[in-house]
Formats: C-alpha cells, sequence, structure tokens
C-alpha cells in the first residue's frame, strides 16, 4: 500500500505525469522491458500482427488472437482509437472469412 500511496503522490505532484511513469520511478521500474514502457512495444506487436496474417494468407492457418488484442490495448492506452479499431476490425474480418468458408464447404 505504501507503493501505491508513493504512485499517487508521484502524481499529484507532477500534474500531467502518466501512471507507467510514476509506476516506474516508485518501483525501479519493475513495469518496464528493457527500460521502455509496455506501450512504447506497440511496433514489435504490430509486426506480430502482419507476421500472423502473412501466415494465415500463405498456409490458411487462422491468426493469434493475442498480438492483436495486445496492438489493440496498447493503441487505446495512446488514445489512438482509430488504430484500436482496425486492428480488431482486422482479426474480425479474417475469422468471419475463415467462418464463412466453413459454411460454404459444409454446405
Amino acid at each position: 500500500m505504501d507503493a501505491l500511496r508513493e504512485i499517487f503522490a508521484r502524481m499529484r505532484s507532477s500534474p500531467g505525469k502518466a501512471l507507467g511513469e510514476a509506476i516506474a520511478e516508485a518501483t525501479g521500474g519493475v513495469n518496464l522491458v528493457s527500460g521502455k514502457q509496455t506501450w512504447e512495444l506497440a511496433d514489435e506487436k504490430k509486426r506480430c500482427c502482419d507476421a500472423e496474417l502473412a501466415t494465415y494468407d500463405k498456409v490458411g492457418l487462422v491468426p493469434a488472437p493475442y498480438c492483436f488484442e495486445r496492438v489493440a490495448i496498447l493503441a487505446r492506452k495512446l488514445k489512438d482509437f482509430g488504430q484500436e479499431i482496425a486492428y480488431c476490425e482486422k482479426y474480425i474480418a479474417v475469422v468471419e472469412g475463415l467462418l464463412s468458408q466453413e459454411k460454404h464447404s459444409a454446405d
């Protein structure tokens, strides 16, 4: 509980300070990955999405949802709602396409 008090005190004393920054300062950076906030790794996750889509295009394997979910979550944290929606829609379109193909092959 003391850590939470310190985090919120840091945020109150520095208006505009992001929660992630305050947590990093108060905890010695335990919430960082290689010194970066997790939202800074969004580009890596986007490349994962691209790889999943390329695999789907090449061999028809359903893309793993994890990368798409992470990109959407990170985009929301950045208030980039257009990007959040775009990655959700990309994944949904692929899954709906697969379901449509399965339905047609079953008929």
